[in-house]
């Protein structure tokens, strides 16, 4: 995924196994995942100035072809006060605010990105490749990467069991990213907290929150990628499963998804579903589907 806009092309090209091409895409993003860029100067603006002068964030999430982007609103700077002496006998001394010494190149921008699945990496690429000449590289920046786990409904004591197993596993979560070199962030994994390492979030994500700044895609897609796996190896683990009321949904995910794929059995295959779980599909091949391939059991989806 170097380059994702090469894959319509590849999809396109006969010689080439779809079903393959399909499978490992969905592997590499079965979810759908967040990024927060911090940096210095708003992309908005940026935009704003190249393409379009009326530009919003729905208008700039169309145009990359993202599922969103949202923007902050920069705190206006808090003028510094400053004494200037009279130099008239008996006059006052002039008091003004002074702004000279702020840029807006000196703050924190946030500008955050959100992807529902593998068709839009090419709205991320294309993203990404007008980072550098619209926003600069803050050295107090970082990224945040929220991987989407809403689908399992957690409650608060399962959210715990998470963090907690989490919380065991902070050395592998440490080698996903560079070291972290920050002071913000706490060796430590939050429930609905802030300022920790990971983060099990209140928008139902776990968010990570160590990785550098960065604008190279390449780079960002080995860290995602790593993030996916952990996120699959820690559902299987914790035996989460979605709640039995989206079987509908989600057996409808997995026939249109099996319509797409070419297995070698695909057409003698007997569907099978799983009516203690209502998730999962199994197929007479063998193969067992998970909807959006949730789960790490699939000999499709897991390494």
């Amino acid at each position: 995924m170097h380059n994702p806009t090469l894959i319509p092309a590849l999809l396109r090209d006969t010689s080439v196994n779809n079903g393959l091409v399909y499978r490992e895409l969905r592997k590499a993003l079965p979810c759908r995942i967040g990024i927060e860029f911090e940096m210095g100067k708003l992309f908005l603006d940026g935009f704003k100035k190249k393409y379009d002068e009326k530009a919003t964030d729905t208008s700039m999430a169309e145009y990359y072809g993202v599922f969103e982007i949202r923007s902050d609103t920069p705190e206006p700077f808090n003028p510094r006060r400053r004494v200037i002496p009279s130099n008239t006998p008996g006059a006052d001394d002039q008091v003004v605010f002074d702004n000279s010494e702020n840029t807006i190149d000196d703050r924190i921008i946030e500008t955050r990105v959100s992807i529902k699945d593998y068709h839009q990496l090419v709205g991320l690429y294309r993203f990404m490749q007008d980072l550098p000449e619209f926003c600069l590289m803050h050295e107090g920046g970082g990224i945040h990467i929220h991987i989407d786990m809403s689908m399992y409904k957690l409650s608060e004591i399962k959210a715990r069991e998470v963090v907690n197993y989490i919380r065991n596993r902070l050395d592998i979560v440490g080698k996903l990213f560079p070291t972290y070199k920050g002071k913000y962030n706490r060796r430590e994994v939050g429930y609905h907290q802030k300022s920790t390492w990971v983060n099990v979030s209140c928008k139902n994500t776990l968010e990570f929150r160590t990785p550098p700044l960065t604008f190279d895609y390449y780079t960002l897609m080995k860290w995602i990628t790593g993030v996916v796996k952990f996120r699959n190896i820690l559902i299987h683990e914790c035996k989460l499963v979605p709640p039995s009321n989206n079987a509908e949904k989600v057996i409808k995910e997995v026939l249109r998804e099996y319509q797409r794929l070419s297995t070698p059995n695909g057409d003698n295959d007997t569907i099978y579903i799983d009516s203690n779980s209502g998730s999962s599909v199994q197929l007479s091949s063998g193969h067992v589907w998970v909807a959006n391939n949730y789960m790490t059991n699939d000999p499709w989806t897991s390494g």
